[in-house]
């Protein structure tokens, strides 16, 4: 049987072709397996970090009733607040209005 180098060539380059293939393929596999490992730690993080903001939005909460508290329990009165509630309105939250 005679060789005809013209197929041969032929078949050489598909083979090549089909290997460089695959290996891209593994390569994009993998990678997407990084990305994904990646976007699974972010998530994480992500929820670690809305559950510790939830934590001091609560905590802030607390510490603005109290201090709301505080002023109500004053001997001071609306429109006439003593200099410790004044700085804690302002402190609140100063109205510009």
């Amino acid at each position: 049987m005679k060789i005809n180098p013209a197929e041969l060539r032929r078949e050489s380059l598909l083979n090549s072709r089909i290997e460089v293939s695959e290996n891209f393929s593994n390569e994009t596999l993998a990678q997407l397996e990084d990305l994904q490992e990646d976007l699974a730690y972010l998530g994480e993080t992500l929820a670690q970090t809305q559950s510790r903001f939830r934590k001091v939005l609560e905590e802030n909460r607390t510490l603005k009733k109290l201090l709301l508290q505080m002023v109500e329990e004053c001997w001071c009165t609306p429109g006439n607040r003593c200099a410790k509630c004044q700085r804690i309105l302002l402190t609140l939250g100063p109205l510009n209005l």
